[in-house]
């Protein structure tokens, strides 16, 4: 087998094994859902984003952060899950993971201290929501 194939043969399956355990991730929160007539999880985490939706920008960008700071979001196991149940709570506005717009969401734990994520990024409280949500003041990129 030459080299540019097996090359090849490993990019796949390091993809497949990434989608893999990001879709096992979704197919676990989906399943805690619906049980004994309960609000299902992905249900109630987008009642979290409501009261922000109507401070959003019907189309554009928006930045994201959390209490967990990671390198790269769509490899961070379930903060992952949380930055993209965020995207599908706030659509059609877009969610980027980082800190330099003029409007930022914060996704924090409910009750947890994010004064100091908020001072390190050099945000401002626009309003807090409640429930770990937050809608915050960046710089611009």
């Amino acid at each position: 087998m030459s080299y540019g194939i097996r090359v090849k043969i490993g990019i796949l399956l390091i993809l497949f094994t990434a989608l893999f355990s990001n879709l096992t991730l979704f197919k676990d929160v989906v399943a805690g859902s619906c049980k004994n007539g309960k609000i299902d999880s992905i249900s109630h985490y987008e009642r979290r984003f409501e009261g922000i939706k109507k401070y959003l920008p019907a189309r554009g960008v928006v930045g994201y952060i959390s209490g967990t700071d990671v390198k790269d979001i769509r490899f961070a196991g379930q903060e992952t899950a949380k930055y993209y149940l965020t995207q599908y709570a706030v659509s059609p506005t877009i969610v980027e993971y980082a800190a330099v717009y003029d409007l930022v969401i914060g996704n924090f734990e409910p009750g947890a201290d994010s004064s100091g994520v908020i001072h390190e990024k050099r945000l401002t409280v626009i309003k807090d929501f409640g429930n770990g949500v937050m809608l915050l003041k960046g710089a611009k990129k």
